[in-house]
């Protein structure tokens, strides 16, 4: 573009976004026929700029991007419930901002031939997030005032600085292998800060109790480590590999608390609530596994069958969480899914009018690990092992096979059969959690059976 920049591109945007809940359901008390609606409303304007410029050896990138979000939360039930059936907004409607600005610097090396470049980076994060309306939660409560809301629910804030470094080497013009460090973060969403149930109802006595969000909640953090190779290892053979592990720590979670037990929690909670479950950064945890992938063009060697290909992949993880609880131990991660492996074989016509695809998917069966931490009374003894055993969920092999033409320039129609052998099985990360002692339990195992052969035709338009 000129002396001192050669490119920059920024983004100006606007996203308005709606979610509809409409549930006809019996009142708690009258048992008579009621409607709720509970919406989910956003609108986000933001934008988002990016330079680059290259001076001698150092490829030098900068940007910035800023972004506001109004979330609004509207609750009706009609008709109008009386005190001992209101059903709460589920968090308070609020507003925020994110601002963020990066540098980074790719400095190239000559290695005898081979590129090695050394690229460290620094990315700095501010948000801030506060409610509005929170009189609204108190909407038709014998026992919350708009003014117990307001004490409880404030500002939350905080910056975090994110650097990083990688570290490259061209093992030929196609081929890199690369060792990186990255830090990440995570900030408290709407509903983990302002969220809410329960909380103006007053039907139990002593027995009443509320889920409630934390406005001093502090970021989730993560260090990640990963190793890995990309790019064309011989003629027709594209792989990528990577091996990793991170650790995470300010995991938000629900501790209880009882009013008798901890009354420095209650300051700003309702008198007539007892317990509470409120979001806090309770957990930390690691994860570490590998992938690999790999692609073989034929066409390459064998003319006659230009377009043809096979896809192999392969991924694995383990992770492990322990909470802040007194007594607790690393236990196994029960959100990390389980090994799985892919086989594909595609044909893609050499012009891209029109290809297919046969891909198996094979998973690995397994069991998740339950623990104490969600039931734990947090009344000063120490937590204990769970004696609750989760369902197994079986491994499965499923195939699925798509295609699609592109009809013209701008219409493409994409279409497949999935699970054409119509296999019965179960996801483990929807599934895992299900226990196996009661009926209701075998009834919850049959519900959460995944769909069987299915189809999809679709058509897209770009304009």
């Amino acid at each position: 573009m000129n002396d001192y920049i050669d490119s920059v591109s920024t983004k100006v945007y606007y996203q308005h976004t709606e979610a509809h809940d409409w549930t006809y359901m019996p009142d708690s008390v009258t048992r008579a026929m009621q409607t709720v609606s509970s919406d989910y409303d956003t609108d986000t304007w933001g934008i988002q700029s990016a330079l680059a410029k290259s001076i001698g050896r150092h490829d030098l990138s900068a940007g910035f991007n800023a972004s506001t979000t109004k979330t609004q939360r509207p609750l009706t039930q009609s008709p109008t419930p009386s005190a001992f059936s209101q059903i709460m907004q589920p968090d308070a409607d609020s507003r925020g901002y994110i601002v963020a600005g990066f540098l980074q610097d790719k400095i190239n090396f000559d290695l005898d031939g081979h590129n090695f470049a050394v690229i460290p980076g620094m990315r700095v994060m501010h948000q801030s997030t506060r409610p509005e309306n929170v009189a609204d939660l108190a909407n038709n409560s014998s026992v919350l005032t708009g003014s117990d809301v307001s004490n409880l629910y404030g500002k939350n804030a905080d910056t975090q600085a994110l650097p990083s470094l990688v570290l490259q080497y061209d093992i030929t013009p196609r081929l890199m292998t690369y060792l990186q460090y990255q830090r990440g973060a995570q900030f408290p969403n709407a509903s983990q800060l302002y969220g809410s149930w329960n909380l103006g109802s007053s039907y139990a006595g002593r027995a009443q109790y509320a889920l409630i969000g934390n406005t001093d909640l502090k970021t989730e953090t993560s260090d990640n480590v990963e190793w890995g190779m990309k790019g064309e290892v011989a003629e027709g053979i594209t792989m990528r590999t990577a091996l990793f592990y991170n650790t995470y720590k300010n995991f938000i979670a629900y501790t209880r608390y009882t009013r008798a037990n901890n009354p420095t929690q209650f300051t700003n909670v309702p008198s007539n609530i007892y317990t509470i479950y409120q979001a806090e950064n309770r957990d930390k945890a690691y994860i570490y596994g590998g992938e690999i992938s790999a692609k073989f063009n034929f066409g390459t060697w064998f003319e006659e069958v230009n377009g043809l290909s096979a896809t192999l992949a392969y991924g694995y993880s383990e992770g492990q969480s322990k909470s802040s609880y007194s007594g607790d131990k690393y236990v196994d991660l029960d959100s990390v899914a389980p090994m799985k492996a892919i086989v594909g074989v595609a044909w893609d016509d050499p012009a891209k009018v029109y290809g297919t695809a046969l891909t198996a998917t094979f998973v690995k069966g397994k069991r998740a690990t339950a623990t104490n931490r969600e039931s734990y009374t947090n009344s000063g003894s120490a937590i204990t092992d769970s004696t609750s055993e989760y369902m197994r969920v079986p491994g499965y092999g499923m195939l699925d096979w798509t295609a699609y033409w592109q009809v013209a320039k701008n219409v493409r129609v994409n279409g497949g059969v999935y699970n054409i052998t119509d296999r019965k099985y179960w996801d483990y990360l929807s599934s895992r959690n299900i226990e196996t002692a009661t009926n209701q339990d075998a009834n919850d195992r049959a519900l959460a059976v995944m769909p069987g052969r299915t189809w999809q035709l679709g058509v897209n338009v770009d304009f």
